[in-house]
């Protein structure tokens, strides 16, 4: 009987081994069978692996390539323009251990369980993974910090942000002490409040409130629904828009509020609530919510870059990040935007053997273009950054998705760079300096 002695643990990142052993063939089959279920929205189907026995009578199978590709086919929504999304960069799985038999069928030896486990496509490094045991994994006592190795999040610094930048934090829907049910109303994530200030966060001049009640992740029809049942964790990852032209609930941006408190600063938190049953005749209603707020769960506060006294245009980045959440970056210095132009050129015959006589038209025939692409090249420069700001952003350079926002549009983009280098002055305290050249993912195409 074969069966599974090692295995991922409840929640893993994705890219790094995933090694899953199985022991115990009978003498008289041929090989062991694991079978892999994603299972992701529409994408629910069943992989199966075969694998002859080791020196040691074990089969040991390393899922991480099958994932990967998994991971390819559900592109992650790299920016949220509303105020929560799924990011697409978590991943439901079950598996099951079999055995091939003389005439190449499977016996299968277990069921695929009830409760998944979860992937998240990030980063593992190998000397981190613990390679025994059937329940090792990512270990929190509770929701731990943002998806992300910005050191201004990681150190609670407020993030300059510029009024027209758009913003996504991410976080893991997951409290071990619960083992992943997350159903404490103490434990979960039920509201977001954003508080806005001015004078260097001294002077608080207003608050925005709203339940996560509507969240796909959190299986809620109200607010005051299910906060002590399971919340539908499919989603392992949730990511709420923070940033000025990211949407509130009611999709009016939140640079609007901004504005109208004459705001300098914001702060924006997760909120737990204070109660497992609490009396709000209306979840729209802030001043009805405010009472029953719990633990502040996760917090970030920004600090808006109003004055912009550079001679460059400014464009932000957005890419996956190696614990699989959103990070964002703006350059603000020296960008350059070169357009390549690409041309099919076809030579067509003087004559026109169509007509009723052989005529040429010389206007018409001859070199011709049959069609022009125009491809946007951009070479982007960023500030002078500290020692940690530049060890974190080497992380775009590697990330499989990456996008910028043109003129309000987010559009894909592929890096150029095959290698990233670092500009130092050792006059002002070795500061880092980095350049990128991206182009568009999809070329212009104009008239033929």
């Amino acid at each position: 009987m074969a069966n599974i002695i090692q295995q991922p643990g409840l929640i893993e990142m994705a890219i790094g081994p995933l090694p899953i052993t199985l022991s115990g063939l009978n003498v008289n089959n041929k090989r062991y069978v694991l079978g892999i279920r994603f299972n992701f929205k529409s994408f629910n189907e069943e992989i199966i692996l075969k694998q002859n026995k080791n020196p040691s009578g074990n089969a040991i199978f390393n899922i991480s390539s099958i994932v990967e590709d998994v991971f390819k086919e559900i592109q992650p929504n790299i920016e949220v323009s509303n105020r929560v999304n799924i990011t697409n960069t978590g991943l439901k799985y079950f598996i099951r251990s079999g055995e091939e038999i003389a005439n190449n069928s499977i016996v299968w030896d277990s069921i695929f369980p009830t409760a998944p486990k979860y992937l998240i496509n990030g980063i593992k490094e190998p000397f981190l993974i613990n390679w025994f045991g059937s329940t090792q994994g990512i270990k929190l006592t509770s929701l731990q910090g943002w998806l992300t190795n910005n050191p201004d999040i990681v150190n609670f610094k407020p993030i300059n942000i510029k009024l027209t930048d758009h913003y996504t934090i991410s976080w893991i829907n997951y409290n071990a002490t619960d083992n992943l049910t997350l159903n404490d109303f103490n434990a979960q994530p039920w509201a977001i409040r954003y508080i806005f200030y001015r004078n260097n966060f001294t002077t608080n001049v207003g608050e925005h409130i709203s339940t996560l009640y509507s969240s796909p992740e959190f299986n809620r029809t109200t607010c005051t629904a299910n906060l002590t049942s399971t919340p539908n964790f499919d989603n392992i990852v949730s990511t709420l828009g923070v940033g000025p032209l990211n949407d509130l609930d009611n999709f009016t941006p939140i640079r609007n509020l901004i504005s109208s408190f004459n705001a300098t600063e914001y702060e924006v938190q997760l909120v737990a609530c204070s109660s497992s049953s609490p009396s709000i005749a209306n979840c729209n209603t802030p001043s009805l919510i405010r009472p029953f707020l719990g633990t502040v769960l996760l917090k970030q506060r920004f600090k808006i870059d109003a004055a912009d006294c550079s001679n460059f245009t400014p464009y932000q980045v957005s890419f996956l990040n190696t614990l699989g959440g959103i990070d964002y970056f703006t350059f603000t210095k020296r960008n350059t935007r070169n357009i390549s132009i690409e041309r099919s050129i076809i030579f067509r015959p003087y004559g026109d053997f169509s007509s009723a006589t052989y005529q040429v038209d010389p206007g018409k025939r001859g070199l011709t273009t049959a069609n022009t692409n125009l491809t946007d090249n951009y070479e982007l420069s960023s500030d002078w950054l500290s020692n940690e700001e530049s060890i974190w952003l080497q992380e775009l350079f590697t990330s499989p998705y990456v996008k910028i926002n043109i003129n309000g549009n987010w559009q894909s983009c592929i890096l150029l760079n095959t290698s990233y280098e670092e500009k130092t002055i050792a006059r002002n305290n070795k500061l880092f300096r980095h350049e990128i050249r991206i182009t568009l993912s999809s070329p212009k195409r104009v008239q033929k």
